[in-house]
C-alpha cells in the first residue's frame, strides 16, 4: 500500500526553492532530505498544500505567489532609527535580531540614521519549489494516562 501525504503524516522529501530568475534560495541538496509532519510543523502554507496528497516517488513543481509564500512587501515594515540604536560596525545587508526576536535587515545607513527592514528577505516575490517525496509514514498517536 502506498501512503499519501496527509495531515499528521511524516513526509520525508527533497526540495529546491528558486526565485523567478532561477536563483536557488534553499535546497536539501547538501543537507539531505527534510522530514515534515504535515499539518503540524511550520512551513509555508503553499508548500504544505502542494505536499498534501503527494505519494512516495512523486515529483511536483509548484509556483507560489507572495500570499502563499513569504507575504507581500510591506513598506510600513521599514523604519528609520538613530544609528546609535544598531550595533556598531553594521553594514547594509546585515541581518539583526530585534529584542522581541524578529529578524530584520539593515537596508541603508546615512549619516546618523539606519533604515531597518522588518520584511522577510523574500517578501513580495514569486517563488518555485521542485519537490520529491521520498517516504510517507503514519505517526502513532500518543496516549497519555
Amino acid at each position: 500500500m502506498c501512503m499519501q501525504a496527509e495531515d499528521g503524516t511524516v513526509v520525508e522529501l527533497l526540495f529546491k526553492g528558486t526565485l523567478e530568475d532561477g536563483t536557488v534560495f534553499e535546497s536539501t541538496d547538501e543537507r539531505g532530505p527534510m522530514k515534515l509532519r504535515l499539518g503540524k510543523d511550520p512551513v509555508l502554507p503553499g508548500f504544505a498544500a502542494a505536499v498534501d496528497g503527494m505519494k512516495v516517488g512523486e515529483v511536483m513543481t509548484v509556483k507560489l505567489s507572495p500570499a502563499e509564500a513569504y507575504g507581500h512587501y510591506d513598506e510600513t515594515a521599514v523604519q528609520e532609527v538613530d544609528l546609535t540604536q544598531v550595533p556598531e560596525g553594521v553594514e547594509v545587508g546585515t541581518q539583526l535580531q530585534s529584542p522581541n526576536g524578529q529578524t530584520l535587515r539593515v537596508k541603508a545607513i546615512n549619516d546618523d540614521k539606519a533604515t531597518l527592514d522588518f520584511n522577510h528577505p523574500l517578501a513580495g516575490q514569486d517563488i518555485q519549489f521542485d519537490i520529491t517525496v521520498k517516504s510517507v509514514s503514519a505517526v502513532p498517536e500518543v496516549v497519555r494516562p
